[in-house]
């Protein structure tokens, strides 16, 4: 019975981002043909500002708890993670407030954005320990059920003459939805937070230090390549890649509860290598046959497409959806490959992940500023050899044996 709930469950986590994904697409299209490129820019260039912070401060408690054993929260484990999150979002809002008054950032929606990311970040890390049980099918009606409320409101924001402020408040509605709705089930008890005795800060970070530079590294990649390209090629240059990136990665939007988490807590809960090689193996396998397929369809349709859905001022997006062909097929394999080493371990695996991701991307980017050859579609070209050699250059650690006694 528990396995039909945790399958039912999971279904419902996947079938829940199918539907945030058509009523995002859906929205989006909405959005963008009352907004220029320009507008979309700005948004991304503060959203990658005021997320900077929050990156470097955080711990990725969120990932802590979801592979520790019961019995070490049970002893004491889960409050000093309770408190680590709670603290993280203290020193996170404060210095991001700093950083973004300093960078010349800071107004209302900045603000807005900000408290958005703050109660985002303490409700997805704070139900990581609701999560541990698998009860998909109530996070994907919470989850779902607020993403659409957001784009919702969204869309009668802009009709009503909004402007980009919709973006922003959309992002702040759908937190307080989301975080609402979790507190209401209990996954979100409240715990009176302490200052850590020095001895379980170094015990936590040195738990941490392999996730926490995973998820850094992943975090401040997204925003040096538009700070990047922001630099390179302007504003208008962010909001055309913004566009075209989003849609190359809504596959993986679709994949990612099962990629991200549900493989996650799968894979810390098998109990042999081999059957976990064997489920890794058969993931890819199954992953990387539909991937194909989306990729193909994206290089051949996305010049009638993105125009017709989008407006003419987005013409330029279809090109660079199209060179984002290998973000599309390697971006949900590289997650699923991460996934499962983060489950084991395996820290450095992931490390030359994310340095093959930085070296190929980057060092793309400065050959073709000696060529001077800097576009918007060469930069997506870019992007795409860089997540395929990623995972290219991770599978074979993931599939390597580790004696069990070696990898606890």
């Amino acid at each position: 019975m528990a396995d039909y709930t945790v399958r039912k469950g999971t279904a419902l986590l996947l079938g829940g981002n199918i539907v945030q994904a058509i009523a995002g697409l859906s929205a989006q299209i909405v959005l963008l043909r009352h907004l220029v490129p320009e507008d979309l820019g700005r948004f991304v260039l503060v959203l990658a500002s005021a997320s900077l912070i929050q990156s470097l401060v955080s711990l990725r408690v969120n990932v802590l708890a979801i592979r520790a054993d019961q019995a070490d929260l049970d002893d004491g484990l889960e409050e000093r993670y309770r408190c680590c999150i709670f603290w993280e979002v203290v020193v996170s809002s404060s210095l991001t407030l700093c950083w973004l008054w300093i960078a010349g950032l800071l107004n209302v929606w900045a603000a807005i954005l900000l408290c958005a990311l703050i109660l985002n970040h303490w409700t997805d890390h704070n139900r990581a320990f609701y999560e541990r049980k698998m009860p998909y099918a109530q996070i994907a009606y919470i989850e779902t059920g607020s993403q659409m409320l957001g784009h919702g409101a969204a869309v009668l924001l802009v009709l009503m003459g909004a402007g980009a402020a919709a973006l922003y408040l959309r992002e702040l509605l759908a937190g307080l939805v989301r975080t609402a709705a979790f507190l209401v089930i209990g996954a979100l008890p409240f715990v009176r937070p302490r200052w850590l005795a020095w001895r379980e800060w170094k015990s936590l970070m040195h738990e941490a230090a392999p996730v926490w530079l995973d998820g850094f590294g992943e975090g401040m990649f997204n925003r040096l390549m538009l700070m990047t390209i922001s630099g390179l090629a302007g504003v208008r240059a962010v909001g055309l890649f913004s566009q075209a990136h989003r849609l190359a990665i809504v596959p993986n939007q679709l994949l990612a509860p099962f990629v991200s988490r549900v493989m996650i807590n799968w894979f810390s809960r098998l109990g042999s290598n081999a059957e976990r090689r064997r489920i890794l193996v058969l993931v890819l396998g199954v992953l990387g046959f539909l991937l194909t397929g989306a990729a193909v369809l994206a290089v051949l349709l996305a010049d009638p497409i993105v125009p017709f859905l989008f407006g003419p001022a987005w013409a330029e997006a279809a090109d660079v959806l199209a060179a984002m062909a290998g973000v599309i097929l390697f971006m949900s394999l590289f997650e699923t490959v991460r996934g499962f080493c983060l489950s084991q371990r395996r820290s450095r695996t992931l490390l030359l992940g994310r340095a093959t991701l930085y070296g190929v991307f980057f060092g793309g980017v400065g050959l073709l500023m000696m060529f001077q050859s800097v576009s918007v579609f060469n930069l997506g070209i870019m992007l795409s050899c860089a997540v395929m050699s990623s995972f290219v250059v991770m599978v074979p650690g993931a599939l390597r044996v580790i004696p069990e006694i070696v990898r606890k």
